[in-house]
């Protein structure tokens, strides 16, 4: 499974061995709760290449007050119409060409306000 919006640079770099598995220490009740569709799961490609880096941006947040995202198994399932899958990945080409570098500038940005509410906004404003 190759999640949409997972750089492209990082492919040979992912595997499935055990030590790309992490254990909580703790448990406790993720921030945001995220379930996943079976089958063919989609909607219109502008949303999902918004939708996939509104959720990194709300991410880096979450992690400044210490909280996360939660994925839990399959919910819902989804059979899509027939379409043009090759379509598809043309329309969301920017989401694989610009994600790494997207990730790269999360990882460092630092916040220098004192609010979680003035970090998003100085974050957007890193977004242009």
């Amino acid at each position: 499974m190759w999640p949409r919006g997972f750089p492209l640079e990082y492919f040979s770099q992912h595997n499935h061995t055990d030590a790309n598995f992490r254990l909580c220490e703790v448990q406790k009740r993720a921030a945001v709760q995220q379930g996943l569709v079976d089958m063919d799961p989609d909607v219109d490609a502008i949303f999902r290449t918004t939708d996939i880096w509104r959720s990194y941006f709300s991410q880096k947040l979450l992690h400044l007050i210490d909280e996360y995202v939660a994925f839990y198994p399959v919910n819902a399932v989804q059979i899509r119409n027939a379409h043009n899958y090759l379509k598809d990945f043309e329309d969301e080409q920017e989401v694989y060409l610009k994600s790494g570098a997207l990730l790269k500038l999360l990882d460092e940005w630092k916040c220098s306000q004192k609010t979680t509410a003035n970090c998003a906004i100085e974050l957007a404003e890193q977004f242009g």
